[in-house]
Parts: C-alpha cells; structure tokens; sequence
C-alpha cells in the first residue's frame, strides 16, 4: 500500500486506486491489513490527495461502519453496490475531497 501511495504523491495525487487482496474492511485475510481500513488507514490517502483526487476502493460486502470512517475523512463518498452473479453484491467506494 505504502507504494502505491508514494507513486501517487510523486505524480501530483490526482487518483488513487488502491488495490489489494483482501475482501473489505469486515473481512481481512490476514489481521494486519485491518490497518488498510482504520480510520488511520483512511486518513493516509485522504492526506495525499489534492483537490479534486479520488480514492476508490472494493469490498465484497456492504460495510456501513467503513463507509461512515470514509464521510469523517472525505467531503463526498458514493457507495457502488455491484451484481454479482452468487450472493451479496461487491462494493466499490468513490471518496474525493
């Protein structure tokens, strides 16, 4: 994650798509990547963003508690619920500042 963020500070922060291989922030592969979802893990991406820039990300669950750390951190945030072809629908978030 570090990466990515850095790369992306390096080119003026316009987008930030982070992308990892976890399932959402209600459930993590391994415990560590939890932090990816904290509200510290929010604030990270919101920080490196210029106005205008937009922070996306996946689950393959609805997450209310983390869309809600999204709104403490960002002006806008849209929630994408996405079909998919067995059980609940995935999620992508749209965060920009």
């Amino acid at each position: 994650m570090g990466e990515v963020l850095e790369k992306v500070r390096g080119r003026g922060g316009e987008l930030v798509l982070r992308r990892d291989g976890e399932n959402g922030p209600e459930w993590t592969v391994t415990a560590g990547n939890a932090q990816l979802y904290s509200p510290a893990g929010v604030a990270r991406p919101a920080g490196l963003l210029r106005p205008g820039g937009v922070l996306a990300m996946w689950s393959a669950d609805a997450a209310p508690a983390f869309t809600e750390r999204l709104r403490a951190q960002f002006a806008e945030v849209r929630e994408v619920p996405v079909e998919v072809p067995r059980g609940e629908p995935d999620v992508l978030w749209f965060a920009r500042n």
